[in-house]
């Protein structure tokens, strides 16, 4: 007996060891990752910076059409380039807990608005058509932070343009969820997604394939995404079918009691 005690308390003291370990590489990852995204990020401002100088007109030494081309080739690269940087510091700040909220009252019409005039210019250029359905009250307001929130809707948003059919559809749709939540859907579509794979999407680095596809990604995106809502006390989810198409969604709490119109609110200018 004293044997079998002995033996179980060295499994416990291994099994603590272990998880220390885990615990201290995975902090220790953070930090690096947290640094190097400062370190890189602050040459590649310049950089965005100076090819920005480049771009404005300048009557007395216009750049030609070859040279103008390379410059924003330049800030093309560069502002990819930041927003990788930008998704590696977010993902540092989460798992070591140091990220901070702003949650306010944020209203939602003016939160679909801001992100749908951001990326209708995209959608355009794709030959793809986005409509917005928003049958809610005008005064609806959400218990977010601003600037989380939209990261997750234009994150939603902008695969949604990536990852489409050539000439087809973004649908936006928003509605209550058990009472006090509201649920922002984004439809593509695009190719959908495998079922055993969808368990996968929200997780980092996971790209599916695409990594092998000439669309840009790191497949940080949605795990990112997800731990924001939840830090939001909201959540995220997926629905897709393969083929069809797919539906992300997030939910948010709210921060009021709404009143819901009776008929949707389509704007077609989008």
């Amino acid at each position: 007996m004293a044997k079998m005690l002995l033996q179980k308390t060295e499994e416990q003291a291994v099994m603590r060891e272990l998880i220390n370990r885990a615990e201290q590489m995975s902090l220790a990852k953070s930090q690096f990752l947290s640094q190097m995204s400062h370190e890189l990020r602050t040459p590649l401002n310049a950089v965005i910076g100076f090819a920005q100088l480049l771009q404005m007109d300048d009557p007395e030494h216009p750049l030609d059409p070859y040279h103008l081309d390379s410059v924003q080739e330049i800030l093309k690269a560069g502002q990819h380039l930041l927003g990788l940087i930008n998704e590696l510091l977010d993902l540092a700040k989460i798992e070591s807990g140091k990220i901070a909220m702003n949650i306010q009252s944020v209203a939602l019409a003016d939160l679909i608005g801001d992100c749908t005039a951001l990326i209708s210019p995209l959608a355009r250029s794709k030959g793809l058509n986005l409509a917005v359905q928003n049958p809610l009250a005008p005064d609806v307001l959400l218990q977010v932070d601003p600037k989380r929130a939209k990261q997750i809707l234009l994150n939603f948003l902008s695969n949604a343009v990536k990852y489409n059919s050539p000439q087809g559809r973004i649908d936006l749709h928003a509605q209550l969820s058990g009472g006090d939540r509201v649920r922002i859907s984004i439809t593509d579509t695009g190719q959908g997604v495998a079922e055993q794979e969808q368990k996968l999407l929200f997780q980092s680095f996971q790209r599916l394939g695409a990594e092998s596809s000439e669309i840009e990604g790191t497949g940080i995106g949605l795990a990112i995404t997800k731990q924001l809502a939840e830090l939001m006390d909201g959540g995220v989810g997926v629905s897709s079918t393969p083929g069809v198409g797919s539906t992300f969604w997030v939910e948010f709490p709210l921060a009021n009691e709404p009143a819901v119109l009776t008929h949707p609110v389509i704007d077609p200018a989008l």
